[in-house]
């Protein structure tokens, strides 16, 4: 049996969709081959879910910045259309599963040959996007259920094992390789003992979502005081630029505060998140890739709601704020303590 996946942005989008994969292998008597259709800055990470036999990356995202047009104009653009149109004909699929809901990513779909499974029209994110599926599920309102369920469910739904969802925890399977030398990330060694790394993730693509720049200052410090050391990490200049002045703030001794050298591949990520203590972020991808690789997860919430987009997994996670909210550094300690992260430390 032949499974076409199509879902193709964002960063944590693809990691809270993850967990369709292991309810396919678990519920599906076939002899299987999945295949999953995402945007290629993600496509080196979804090569490390060993239940994905074939990732097919596509450059829609960039392609739409070289405007519209050159999908027509562009030579370069065409061949890379016309070689995306071969990958996907390359076999017949026995089902098609759009996951975005999106003109765009129906648009993917129709490339592939089989029967195309995706939302009802007040279902799906945009409603003109179920017209190109040949059948459509009802579900709730993009916005009214945690993305992670609304995922696991319209895959149920397509491959008839709904009725046994609930029978087995979420798993998002992804496959980390192990560390060379776990201290060269994530411990610190402080007059001889031990010392385990927090990452905060204070990057975000949408400036609504930052949490003020003296919390995080005042978490690092406080952290610092109970024994932790602490992590920095970046992605772009401008994150890279507020990672240099937490640090220059915080004024940490060396083997206490790190901050990235340079930005790290996305597939590395995993290695980079082995054996952290946890992670503190905003409402981000790699927040979500940390959920997913198993490390204690806490997000700050302040322009999202939890209740859609929060972090939900088997491992230990806490959701703080929502949309329009404020969270203090004293609830993210609180939040810490109740996940165990800080019990050894207090």
């Amino acid at each position: 049996m032949r499974i076409l996946i199509v879902k193709l942005s964002s960063l944590g989008d693809v990691v809270q969709a993850l967990p369709v994969i292991s309810d396919i292998r678990r519920h599906v008597a076939f002899d299987l081959h999945i295949d999953w259709v995402v945007e290629e800055d993600y496509a080196s990470l979804l090569a490390l879910h060993p239940g994905i036999n074939r990732v097919i990356p596509v450059g829609l995202r960039r392609w739409r910045k070289q405007g519209l047009l050159n999908l027509w104009r562009d030579s370069k653009v065409r061949a890379e259309r016309f070689a995306l149109r071969q990958a996907l004909a390359l076999t017949p699929y026995d089902a098609i599963i759009d996951l975005q809901g999106l003109m765009k990513s129906a648009w993917i779909a129709q490339m592939a040959q089989g029967p195309r499974h995706g939302w009802a029209s007040k279902a799906a994110r945009e409603g003109l996007a179920s017209l190109s599926y040949q059948h459509r599920y009802q579900a709730l309102a993009y916005d009214a259920m945690p993305a992670v369920h609304r995922y696991r469910e319209l895959v149920a739904d397509v491959l008839g094992y709904r009725s046994k969802l609930g029978d087995v925890a979420l798993d998002y399977g992804l496959k980390t390789n192990d560390l060379d030398d776990l201290s060269a990330w994530n411990h610190r060694y402080v007059e001889g003992e031990a010392c385990q790394s927090i990452l905060l993730l204070h990057g975000t693509a949408r400036e609504e979502k930052l949490w003020p720049e003296p919390n995080w200052i005042a978490l690092a410090q406080k952290l610092i005081g109970y024994g932790y050391a602490i992590e920095l990490s970046w992605g772009n200049a401008k994150e890279q630029a507020r990672a240099m002045r937490l640090a220059e703030a915080i004024d940490a001794p060396i083997n206490r505060l790190k901050v990235d050298q340079q930005v790290l591949p996305l597939d590395q990520w995993p290695q980079r998140l082995s054996g952290l203590k946890a992670v503190v972020g905003v409402d981000s991808g790699l927040l979500f890739l940390a959920l997913a690789c198993a490390v204690p997860a806490l997000g700050i919430y302040l322009a999202t709601d939890p209740g859609h987009v929060g972090l939900i997994g088997a491992s230990a996670h806490r959701n703080l704020g929502g949309k329009s909210a404020t969270v203090s550094v004293e609830e993210v300690l609180e939040g810490l303590e109740a996940m165990g992260v800080m019990a050894a430390a207090a």
